[in-house]
C-alpha cells in the first residue's frame, strides 16, 4: 500500500501572496491568447493597454461615460489614422462610434479588441484628464525640451513634425521650443489658406512656420480646454490661463483668443521665471546711474518713477528695487493688472474690474505698509492718492508711459496734480528701452558708414569721462550680429537696459513747485545734471561690444 504525502499547507503571508499573483498572471495569459485567437479568427489585432500611456487629449475624444457604457476607447491618434480598443468590436454601437469619427477627423479608424482587464485599467487614463482640467496644467518633461535641441537645428523645422506626433505632443514640442529660445509669447494666427505659428524673442516677432488649419483646429481645442475657456465661443475674445509643469518649476501661461476675418487667433504669454534677472547689473545700469539708484531707493519715503512705452521693461525694474528692499522688518505691498511674476516674501494684490488702482491703494494704505508699488498710474485718482503717500511715509514705485524721463512731470500736470504737492514727493525719474544683446559666440567686428560713424562718436563726446570709463572715443570699435546655432540663426541673444535716470535736484523742485515747467526745459536741467541719455547709454554699450548701432537706433532714437 503507498503512502500518499500530504498536501502541503502554506502559511507564510509572502508565499502565499506570491502564488496568488502567478496564478492571477496565468489566468491573465490564458485569458489574452483565448482574445488573440478570436482576433485572428475575426481578422483583428489584439491590444494589450496595460502600462500603454495614452495622452490625455487623445482618450478625451470620447467622453468618459460613452467609453463605459459601449466599452471602448481610443488609444492611438495620428494624421493618418485613429485606433480603437473595444472589448465587444463587432458590436453595432462601436461600429457606429468609428463611422461618425472617421467622418470627423477625416481618416480611417482601426478597431482592435482587449480583454476586460486591459479595459479597466486604460479607463484610468481618465483621471489624467480630470486632474488636467481641474489644475489647468500642462507637462513637459524636461528632456523634451533639450531633445528640441539635439533633434532641430532649427526652430523653423518644428512644422515637419506636426504629422508624425499626436496633438499633445506636437503642443509640447512648440512650448518646449519656445522655453528653450526664451521667447515671451507664441502667437497662432490665422491666414486665408494656413495659420502662422510666430514666437516674439527678445521683443521681436518670427514668422517659425505655418499649419495646416485642420491640424490647428486641434490644437486650439486643447488649449482652450486646459485654459478653461468655451470651446464653442469663437465669435467673442476671451481670456484664460494655464500652468506649464517643466522640471521642478510651474511656468504661468496667459491665453488670449481673439476672433479676425480667417479664425479665431491665440497668442500665449509665457511668464517663465528664468527669464527675468533682478540685478541691477543684468539689466545694464552701471556708472553713475547706479550709484544714484541706490542712493534713492533706501530713502522711506517719496516717490520713483519708471517711464517708457509698453514692453520696455519698467515692471521688471520695480521688480528689482523691491527684490533689493525686500527685508524681514520692511512689509511691502503691489498692485498689479496682472501680477506677472511672484516675489517670495511680497504681498501682491491682482488689480481687476471690481478694484481699480485708485481704490487699491486706497485699501493698501490702511495696511500699514513702508513701500508700495503701483503697477501704473492712469489717473488724477491714482496720481493724487500715491504722491500723499509718497509725502507720508512711504515708499512709491510705480509705472508712468512716457517716452523719457522729462516727459513724466509735463504729464504728472497735465493731469491735474499740484506741482507743490509733485514737487517734494518725487526722488527719481527713470526711462528706459530694451534693445537686443549680440550673441557672443559669433558677433563679428564692422565699419560703420562715415556719416554714422561721425554721429556716433558727436553723441559719445557729451557723456562725461567718467561714464565713458575705459572706452576710447578716437579708437572706437562696433559690432554686427552674423546667427549661430546657439543664437538659433538669429545672431542676437538676451535683451539688456537703456536708462536715464533724472535727479529731482532743488533746481528741478522749484521749477515744479511753479508748474509752468515744459518739457524742454527739464532737458536743459538734465544736461546741465549731466545725465546720460537712454540714446547715449545706448551708443556706450554698443561701443563695448554688448549690441550693436542699428539696435540701438531701432529702439531710442
Amino acid at each position: 500500500m503507498g503512502i500518499t504525502a500530504p498536501l502541503p499547507t502554506i502559511t507564510d503571508e509572502d508565499t502565499a501572496s506570491a502564488l496568488g499573483k502567478k496564478l492571477t498572471e496565468i489566468a491573465r495569459h490564458e485569458k489574452e491568447s483565448e482574445i488573440k485567437r478570436e482576433a485572428e479568427s475575426l481578422g483583428l489585432e489584439f491590444v494589450k493597454l496595460m502600462g500603454k500611456h495614452i495622452p490625455p487629449d487623445v482618450i478625451s475624444i470620447i467622453p468618459k461615460n460613452q467609453a463605459e457604457k459601449n466599452k471602448v476607447l481610443i488609444y492611438f491618434k495620428d494624421i493618418s489614422v485613429i485606433r480603437l480598443a473595444a472589448i465587444e468590436p463587432l458590436d453595432k454601437n462601436v461600429q457606429k462610434i468609428a463611422q461618425e469619427l472617421s467622418e470627423e477627423y477625416d481618416r480611417p479608424v482601426k478597431i482592435d479588441i482587449t480583454t476586460q482587464e486591459n479595459f479597466d485599467v486604460a479607463l484610468k487614463e481618465y483621471e489624467n484628464v480630470r486632474q488636467m482640467l481641474i489644475l489647468g496644467t500642462i507637462d513637459i518633461d524636461e528632456s523634451a525640451i533639450s531633445q528640441i535641441g539635439t533633434q532641430i537645428n532649427d526652430y523653423r523645422q518644428i512644422g515637419t513634425k506636426a504629422h508624425q506626433t499626436t496633438t499633445s505632443e506636437f503642443l509640447n514640442m512648440i512650448l518646449s521650443a519656445a522655453l528653450r529660445i526664451n521667447a515671451s509669447d507664441v502667437h497662432f494666427q490665422p491666414e486665408e489658406v494656413d495659420v502662422k505659428v510666430r514666437f516674439r524673442v527678445d521683443g521681436v516677432l518670427h514668422d517659425l512656420f505655418s499649419l495646416e488649419t485642420n491640424i490647428y483646429l486641434q490644437i486650439k481645442k486643447r488649449i482652450k480646454l486646459i485654459g478653461k475657456l468655451k470651446i464653442n465661443i469663437e465669435n467673442k475674445p476671451q481670456d484664460g490661463a494655464l500652468v506649464l509643469n517643466s522640471k521642478n518649476k510651474k511656468i504661468d501661461l496667459r491665453l488670449s483668443a481673439l476672433p479676425t476675418h480667417y479664425g479665431e487667433s491665440l497668442v500665449i504669454r509665457l511668464l517663465n521665471p528664468d527669464a527675468i534677472q533682478l540685478e541691477f547689473s543684468a539689466l545694464g545700469i552701471h556708472g553713475r546711474a547706479l550709484h544714484l539708484m541706490q542712493e534713492k531707493i533706501i530713502r522711506s519715503s517719496g516717490m520713483i518713477l519708471a517711464c517708457g512705452p509698453t514692453g520696455s521693461g519698467k515692471t521688471t525694474t520695480l521688480y528689482t528695487i523691491l527684490k533689493k528692499l525686500n527685508r524681514e522688518d520692511t512689509q511691502i505691498i503691489t498692485l498689479e493688472n496682472p501680477i506677472e511674476y511672484k516675489l517670495e516674501g511680497i504681498l501682491q494684490t491682482q488689480i481687476d474690474d471690481n478694484l481699480s488702482f485708485a481704490q487699491g491703494l486706497k485699501t493698501v494704505l490702511r495696511q500699514d505698509p513702508n513701500i508700495i508699488m503701483v503697477g501704473e498710474i492712469r489717473d488724477l485718482e491714482t496720481a493724487e492718492t500715491a504722491i500723499s503717500a509718497a509725502l507720508t511715509g512711504h515708499l512709491v514705485v510705480t509705472t508712468l508711459h512716457t517716452n523719457n524721463a522729462a516727459g513724466a512731470i509735463p504729464r504728472f500736470l497735465a493731469m491735474g496734480a499740484k506741482g507743490f504737492m509733485l514737487a517734494p514727493s518725487l526722488n527719481l525719474i527713470i526711462a528706459q528701452r530694451l534693445t537686443r544683446r549680440l550673441c557672443p559666440d559669433c558677433k563679428a567686428p564692422t565699419t560703420l558708414p562715415p556719416e554714422l560713424s561721425a554721429r556716433v562718436k558727436s553723441e559719445l563726446s557729451q557723456i562725461p569721462e567718467e561714464d565713458l570709463g575705459e572706452i576710447n572715443l578716437n579708437d572706437l570699435h562696433f559690432f554686427k550680429a552674423v546667427g549661430c546655432p546657439k543664437c538659433s540663426g538669429l545672431g542676437l541673444q538676451g535683451r539688456i537696459g537703456l536708462f536715464e535716470l533724472l535727479d529731482i535736484s532743488e533746481k528741478l523742485i522749484a521749477s515744479i513747485e511753479s508748474a509752468a515747467l515744459t518739457e524742454t526745459a527739464i532737458v536743459q536741467i538734465s544736461r546741465e545734471q549731466k545725465m546720460v541719455t537712454m540714446l547715449h547709454d545706448g551708443f556706450l554699450k554698443a561701443a563695448m561690444g554688448i549690441t550693436s548701432v542699428e539696435e540701438i537706433l531701432r529702439v531710442a532714437d
